[in-house]
């Protein structure tokens, strides 16, 4: 397994293991796992990080014949602590509400993305960032609310015709989006 964003092993869950931690330079997360002769599964817990997007690439090697080895590429997004409210249910009354009605405007740090964009084109770039935008859409005004589940902090996003306003209490899921 490999990756260039920093991902900590919590905990491998599989008995009769190998683990081998290889410190690189190009990958801040290189691992290898050999598992024992009676072992055919692997089962592990791991800690990611909300920083710059990148794949964790697993390259699975069998044990039996032929050798064909099996690549799997999961992507990491920048913001992948941050799952999607739904405007309707409970989540919304009790988080987005609560942080952005009841705060003043000037506390509230803003984002403003103008340019000769259209609502699609933002759209599809925002998906790159963030979990559970759908990469395509055919609206003209979109408004999505996503909460970390780290901080219970809420993001909130209008995405229009030729600008995109992105709002939060901490810079940081801001400066990682305008990066």
């Amino acid at each position: 397994m490999k990756s260039k964003v920093h991902i900590d092993i919590m905990e491998v869950l599989t008995k009769d293991v190998n683990v081998n931690r290889i410190e690189n330079e190009e990958f801040r997360f290189l691992t290898i796992y050999k598992l024992k002769d009676s072992n055919h599964n692997l089962e592990l817990r791991l800690r990611i990080y909300e920083e710059n997007s990148d794949l964790l690439t697993c390259t699975l090697i069998p044990h039996n014949k032929p050798k064909t080895a099996y690549i799997i590429d999961i992507p990491i997004k920048s913001l992948v602590l941050h799952k999607k409210l739904d405007t309707e249910g409970d989540a919304w009354e009790r988080t987005c509400v609560k942080e952005f009605c009841s705060l003043d405007e000037k506390v509230l740090n803003t984002l403003v993305i103008k340019g000769s964009y259209n609502a699609s084109e933002l759209n599809q770039i925002l998906s790159s960032i963030i979990p559970e935008i759908p990469e395509k859409t055919v609206k003209d005004a979109i408004k999505y609310y996503f909460q970390s589940t780290y901080l219970n902090t809420v993001i909130g996003i209008e995405i229009e015709n030729n600008f995109c306003i992105i709002k939060s209490m901490f810079l940081s899921p801001l400066m990682t989006i305008k990066v």
